[in-house]
């Protein structure tokens, strides 16, 4: 199964939705500060072996004059992707 979630760039804050547009995840802009652990208990509480994620990016990042917000965005989905495969490779070493 595919797990959707939506980053958002709003005012003060970066958030992600999951697909009931629930906020279940900021990243504050005065600090970039990501807690790792509360990061991943957001997103992958609810995956199982076999499920991808996806991770859209909302309208409201302005790629071509705001570099900082999209590298944000590029950062979180490069990470949770690297989870991702991390944990579907271990599921499928501990077989």
């Amino acid at each position: 199964m595919i797990k959707t979630y939506t980053m958002f760039n709003k005012a003060e804050k970066y958030t992600i939705e999951n697909d009931k547009n629930e906020e279940i995840f900021e990243i504050p802009k005065n600090t970039l500060s990501i807690d790792g652990k509360k990061l991943y208990d957001a997103i992958f509480s609810t995956f199982e072996k076999g499920d991808a994620l996806k991770l859209n990016k909302d309208k409201s990042f302005d790629d071509l004059n705001d570099k900082l917000s999209t590298a944000i965005y590029n950062n979180v989905n490069e990470i949770l992707n690297k989870i991702v495969i991390g944990i579907n490779e271990s599921e499928e070493t501990a077989k």
